[in-house]
């Protein structure tokens, strides 16, 4: 039995695990890997270096939006079509991505390096942090093709239903970073250059493992050169489809550049310093979270190709159901813990940016029990290819209501109003995203009910 079968047929609870359980297991090594990046500067460099990477990732995001344009369209689109035992549109797909994914990153490193001052102050950058986030930033920009084509080729591997192949190319990235960059660090002394070089030769070995299984024997759908051509159709689907992730991605990187211009406002450099740990505190929340998203979307995708709804609504609340009570095992967890957690990052040494962060991580975990929802549902309507939902969920939490809130509330409340703005947006988002998944599962009943008929 092939892997399409597989996914077709095996019960939904032993795919979830074996699809979600390495791709967690690879989110979960990859937020170490960032909290120790952290940790390390804070130590290595001072707080100033954290206030500079904050800055800066607001541009990885910007970059990792149209990674995720490509990637999570091929994905997606390629999982439907060998639903449809489709192999010829599956390849298809995997040559225009793979082809799209270069020709976007030539354009984002020419421009990229040509705006990188104009960009990093338009992220937030101050006199203070551009000495430190402009050698960043500008090897992260040189990168950009390795990681693009990591993100691209690793994702396509992902939605086929590799997902141990997916998270070993992945974790392998991992720790080369993490080796490197504290070679880098500690031995040689590159400051905040050694992140940035040791995360460049990660993507570049990811990028190298990802392709040599792609053309190999092993696998259901193959990258062929006959397939770099691009088509009209094929280009247009998949862009059509990645919409949402590319939606979501973007706002992520205004978020990071509205948070930096109201948080050094309000807060200074600290302020940058802060928002820059709980960010990084979300991001062990939510990755595992976007794991298991990531591991159900073969399942979802295939299944819903081969219109085998059942076993689409089970996958969906089960992973909800999943989701939520990791969410809420967080929740409890951050409340408890904060202090100790955010002196890790440099709060014995500094006693202002200790207690601010504290606070804002208390205020902004008040709302994480809602968060396992709301991602599985955005990531589900990409799944099945409903664009409009998809983009309006990835849009509504993070662009339409957190960006307002983070602008207006602090001109009342002063910098906790930054963190506050989290909440309000997380309760709004929290109703549409159920009323919508509701209405969803009402559609799926009746295209269950239909089948049944025809079966009968």
């Amino acid at each position: 039995m092939n892997k399409t079968e597989q996914l077709k047929n095996f019960p939904i609870n032993r795919l979830i695990v074996s699809l979600s359980g390495p791709a967690i297991f690879a989110f979960i090594i990859s937020t170490l890997n960032m909290t120790l990046d952290r940790i390390f500067l804070a130590k290595a460099v001072g707080t100033i270096a954290l206030a500079a990477i904050s800055i800066a990732l607001g541009i990885q995001m910007l970059i990792q939006a149209f990674s995720q344009l490509i990637a999570s369209g091929a994905s997606s689109s390629i999982a439907i079509e060998l639903g449809k035992n489709n192999k010829i549109g599956a390849e298809r797909m995997i040559g225009n991505a793979f082809m799209l994914g270069i020709i976007i990153s030539i354009i984002i490193t020419i421009v990229g390096c040509i705006f990188i001052k104009p960009i990093l102050i338009l992220y937030g950058a101050t006199a203070e942090s551009m000495n430190y986030a402009l050698p960043y930033t500008f090897i992260m920009i040189f990168s950009t093709i390795f990681f693009t084509a990591s993100q691209v080729l690793n994702n396509i591997i992902r939605g086929m239903g590799y997902s141990k192949k997916s998270t070993i190319n992945f974790v392998s990235s991992i720790i080369t970073h993490a080796v490197l960059n504290t070679i880098f660090l500690f031995i040689f002394h590159m400051g905040i250059r050694a992140v940035a070089v040791a995360s460049a030769i990660g993507y570049l070995v990811s990028c190298i493992l990802a392709a040599k299984f792609l053309i190999s024997d092993k696998c259901v759908a193959r990258l062929h050169v006959s397939c770099f051509k691009l088509e009209k159709i094929t280009v247009k689907r998949i862009l059509t489809v990645g919409l949402s992730a590319l939606v979501m991605q973007i706002t992520v990187s205004v978020i990071s550049m509205v948070f930096n211009h109201v948080t050094n406002k309000y807060g200074g450099a600290i302020g940058q310093a802060a928002y820059g740990i709980i960010y990084t505190l979300l991001m062990i929340i939510y990755m595992p979270i976007m794991g298991l998203g990531q591991g159900i979307q073969s399942i979802i995708g295939i299944n819903y190709g081969a219109e085998l709804n059942k076993r689409v609504k089970e996958t969906m609340l089960k992973a909800i159901k999943y989701a939520t009570i990791f969410a809420i095992f967080m929740f409890i967890v951050i409340e408890l813990f904060t202090d100790p957690i955010v002196l890790l990052f440099g709060g014995a040494k500094d006693q202002m940016l200790a207690e601010m962060t504290s606070n804002g991580m208390r205020i902004v975990g008040l709302t994480i029990s809602m968060i396992g929802f709301q991602i599985i549902g955005a990531s589900y309507f990409q799944y099945v290819g409903k664009v409009k939902q998809s983009v309006f969920l990835s849009a509504l939490r993070q662009f339409i209501l957190l960006i307002p809130f983070a602008i207006i509330l602090p001109m009342f409340l002063g910098i906790s109003g930054v963190f506050d703005s989290f909440v309000v947006s997380d309760l709004l988002s929290f109703g549409v995203t159920l009323f919508l998944i509701i209405k969803e599962l009402r559609n799926l009943n009746i295209r269950i009910d239909q089948t049944k008929e025809k079966l009968i």
